[in-house]
């Protein structure tokens, strides 16, 4: 007896689960419009959990940028994906991929990944494998691996190199040795030319940029001074964790207190008030 009411439970378990998801056909035109946003927002600011829920309850996993500007001809609204590949989500790219989403061709996403400060190569492994031609010339006439020499990502050059990737300097097709050791050297002068600084101290608290615009990181070093940090994607980390209450990415408690140090530049950015302000631009962190 009590196998068969275990067995109708779990079975009622299952059955509910499965009845609370929501295809895009159960959903009115204005459910589906309001859905669709959410689900890109939370793409692009990397809330993998939160778009997999959303896919679940109907969004649909190739949903379109509802705020873009389609007077250039040129360019075409950024989906769901792309963006969560520029803004270098890789959690967020597995789940779009695995929830049906297609990587469209003549797209400059990986392009825009390669201007990260610490771009994930498991991106460009997994876009390629998902049909992403790493080829592709963008409207500048460069190819992701032009971009990547130029900003000293090494790893993901050798990569490039590996898949035949061609590279070229001032249309000179170039060797893919050569390829590496432009990247090496720019490395090398990014990380000596004096514009690279950084700071030591326990992590104090963390939050989301004005509507969910970058990450900010609060350090307070041994004699009391503070410094706050902005990551334009998800830092390389835990700072940040999804809130269970929100599914929102919030400060990582298991963090607070504890001794890190930052490497940033420093920049400027345009605040909400439409002033602009200095900002020191996250790079990388590593725990003390």
């Amino acid at each position: 007896m009590i196998q068969k009411v275990t067995g109708f439970l779990l079975f009622f378990v299952l059955f509910s689960a499965f009845a609370c998801k929501k295809s895009p056909a159960d959903l009115s035109e204005a459910e589906k419009k309001s859905i669709n946003a959410e689900m890109f927002k939370a793409a692009k600011n990397g809330n993998h959990d939160k778009v997999k829920e959303l896919i679940d309850n109907g969004a649909d996993p190739e949903s379109t940028d509802p705020d873009w500007d389609d007077s250039n001809p040129d360019y075409s609204a950024p989906s769901a994906l792309q963006a969560a590949i520029a803004a270098n989500h890789f959690e967020t790219v597995k789940v779009l991929f695995e929830k049906g989403a297609k990587f469209p061709q003549s797209t400059e996403c990986l392009h825009y990944l390669m201007m990260s400060e610490n771009p994930d190569i498991n991106i460009v492994k997994l876009a390629e494998n998902k049909g992403a031609d790493l080829k592709y010339v963008d409207l500048g006439g460069d190819t992701i691996i032009n971009l990547a020499v130029g900003r000293g990502h090494v790893e993901i050059v050798k990569y490039l190199s590996s898949k035949g990737v061609p590279y070229t300097l001032e249309g000179k097709k170039l060797s893919g040795s050569q390829a590496i050791a432009d990247a090496q050297k720019a490395a090398s002068e990014k990380s000596s030319d004096g514009s690279d600084k950084s700071f030591t101290g326990i992590f104090t608290s963390g939050s989301l940029g004005f509507e969910g615009s970058g990450y900010y990181i609060f350090l307070k070093d041994d004699s009391g001074s503070s410094m706050k940090f902005k990551s334009e994607s998800k830092p390389d980390i835990d700072f940040f964790v999804t809130s269970e209450e929100t599914g929102m990415p919030a400060e990582n408690p298991a963090l607070i207190g504890k001794k890190f140090t930052i490497t940033y530049t420093e920049g400027s950015e345009t605040d909400e008030k439409g002033d602009n302000v200095k900002i020191n631009k996250y790079i990388k962190g590593k725990s003390e």
